[in-house]
């Protein structure tokens, strides 16, 4: 894996992980030409080995880059380096959909038909340059704070599908969103897309996932054998036409489907008509018979209810002037339909046969293994076990004391549980907790160690108080003892003095260290040096420095950026450094981090 730091292509510097999956890893970078915070997907190693993954990759990643949309995450550049193929993008700000649903379970119907409808004008703008993204999923949509949904992962997919490294296992999406021909292992088409979209927006509307099971593989069998889920039957306020547009997209038959441009038309319809009445009717003229809801739309094949274009359903014919014979015809017709629906019911129960005659059927090919014991191994051991059994890792991180960092602490599904080829597993691994110094505040006012302590990342803890020569309400001593090492937020206990015991004299410690004042913004800037070979540095005032500055000053001090806020600065924005934390004359570890708060150096209350 990448190492943060590392500079791709001369030009985009690692600084953060954003999340790792089983072909990836995703970093937060600053592309040091334009000066802009971007975020790059660096692929495994063994995918720039293969020539032919190259090619395909970087023609994907052109076709990706030529998708301008605004609910398309944009592909600004991509190349191969020596850990591996990568991709640069739009860095996103705001969480996605699986995040959302996992806070609030489902979505009010208003909201899944808004979404659903950005996600399929996507896919319609994709499709319509031949790209088909096979993975859609929850965790692939991004909602930015503006309202805005973005689809990312356009490309990759694609390029990785003839891969002989994909073919040994590493295949691609998870099978919670397959669409029956991927769960079969067929190709994935744009009718994939629109199906996985279907089962996204099942959830959003349910809060539960369209197909369930004691195991993926389960969930697997079932998309092949059940039939088209319905959002009413497990929630009953579901809106009939947002109902009838999920079974359209469900439909197991690919050519059933609606095109993503006709989903994307059904829920404007709906959107623009709360009633449903005309997305029910766009739904129901090209869904299959019995797919939608007992709700008096459906109609006979050979009479396709006409939409206006202000949604209205125009008049059935007129009744008034049917004469008799127009009746008697209607009742033989009427007679004839019900002696053929009584037929075919007497074929197809087989009634009247001794000997029913087989009905051909299709045997799904899933191939099923079972999945490993990841816990207690290294990450880098946990992937090599996942390439050999054939499942995909996505990976999370939990910053713990308990576990040594870099081992797997837990895993889903469970070790032993059977699974399709390609399932996605779930790790969580340790990670190293963040440790500070407890600062030296002997002498301090109990109010100004306070102060000192939430500087340095910490809480006070307990208060004690003790005789001693110094003055009363000044702290004495702390627990764990000044330059312990500690975790960030560990709460510090304290003694303050509560005057000198009786026949006690005040020593030479009775006058209290100053009460250390801010640096004043006009004193000059002390420029870091190097600590190599130190374990920790002193934290320098990095105030009114620009950011570009200010990042320089902290990384040749061996310490690292952490937030700043705001995330992304405009480009042109004369904003410089307000504040910092942890505060100036603080001693933390080599290669902590230091957040640095922007603002406006015209702003009166800023004190540069």
């Amino acid at each position: 894996m990448a190492e943060l730091g590392t500079l791709l292509g001369g030009r985009y510097r690692l600084t953060q992980v954003l999340g790792q999956g089983g072909m990836a890893t995703i970093f937060r970078a600053t592309d040091e030409k334009l000066g802009r915070i971007v975020a790059v997907k660096v692929l495994r190693p063994e995918y720039g080995a293969d020539v032919q993954f190259v090619e395909r990759f970087e023609h994907e990643a052109q076709a990706a880059a030529s998708l301008s949309h605004p609910n398309i995450v944009a592909v600004y550049d991509y190349g191969t380096d020596k850990v591996g193929p990568y991709i640069v993008m739009e860095q996103v700000s705001g969480g996605d959909l699986a995040s959302a649903l996992g806070k609030r379970g489902s979505l009010p119907p208003s909201a899944a038909a808004n979404i659903g409808q950005q996600v399929a004008d996507a896919l319609a703008a994709a499709h319509a340059v031949g790209l088909v993204h096979r993975d859609i999923k929850p965790s692939n949509i991004l909602l930015s704070p503006d309202g805005r949904v973005q689809v990312a992962d356009f490309g990759i997919a694609q390029a990785a599908a003839g891969s002989p490294i994909t073919a040994t296992g590493i295949t691609l999406g998870s099978v919670l969103y397959f669409s029956p021909e991927q769960a079969r292992g067929d190709t994935a088409t744009a009718a994939s897309d629109v199906y996985s979209l279907g089962l996204v927006m099942y959830e959003m509307l349910t809060g539960n996932r369209a197909f369930s099971g004691d195991s993926p593989a389960a969930v697997a069998m079932a998309r092949l054998s059940g039939g088209v889920p319905s959002p009413m039957a497990v929630r009953a306020e579901v809106p009939p036409a947002l109902d009838a547009i999920v079974r359209w997209c469900l439909s197991p038959d690919p050519a059933a489907r609606p095109r993503a441009t006709e989903l994307s038309a059904a829920l404007a319809r709906y959107r623009t008509d709360p009633s449903g009445v005309a997305a029910l009717a766009a739904a129901g003229a090209a869904t299959p018979a019995g797919l939608l809801p007992p709700n008096g739309m459906n109609r006979p094949p050979t009479q396709p209810l006409y939409v206006a274009p202000n949604g209205a359903v125009p008049d059935g014919p007129d009744t008034a002037r049917s004469g008799p014979w127009t009746w008697l015809a209607v009742g033989l017709g009427l007679l004839v339909i019900v002696a053929s629906g009584i037929l075919l019911f007497l074929l197809f129960s087989g009634i009247g046969e001794q000997e029913p005659s087989p009905s051909p059927s299709v045997e799904p090919t899933v191939v099923l293994v079972r999945t490993p014991d990841f816990v207690g191994r290294e990450e880098a051991a946990a992937q090599a076990l996942a390439d050999r059994r054939g499942v995909v890792l996505e990976v999370a991180y939990r910053e713990t004391a308990e576990v040594r960092a870099g081992l797997v602490i837990e895993q889903f599904p469970e070790p032993r549980t059977e699974v399709p080829t390609g399932t996605t597993v779930q790790l969580t691994v340790a990670t190293q907790v963040e440790t500070v110094l407890v600062p030296d505040v002997h002498g301090l006012s109990e109010a100004n160690a306070i102060s000192q302590f939430q500087g340095s990342g910490l809480q006070p803890g307990e208060r004690a108080t003790a005789a001693d020569p110094l003055p009363v309400g000044y702290v004495v001593t702390t627990e764990p003892r000044a330059g312990s090492s500690v975790t960030r937020g560990s709460p510090v206990d304290y003694t303050v003095s509560s005057g000198p015991a009786h026949g006690q004299t005040p020593g030479p410690d009775a006058t209290p260290r100053p009460t250390p004042r801010p640096t004043p913004a006009t004193t000059p800037k002390v420029t870091p040096t190097p600590f190599p070979s130190a374990k920790t540095v002193l934290v320098t005032d990095y105030t009114c420095l620009d950011l570009s500055d200010a990042r320089e000053h902290v990384e040749a001090a061996g310490l690292l950026v952490g937030a700043v806020i705001p995330e992304d600065p405009a480009p042109g924005e004369d904003w410089i450094v307000q504040d910092q934390l942890p505060k100036p004359g603080a001693t933390i570890p080599v290669g902590s981090k230091v957040d640095l708060m922007l603002g406006d150096p015209l702003d009166p209350l800023s004190p540069c």
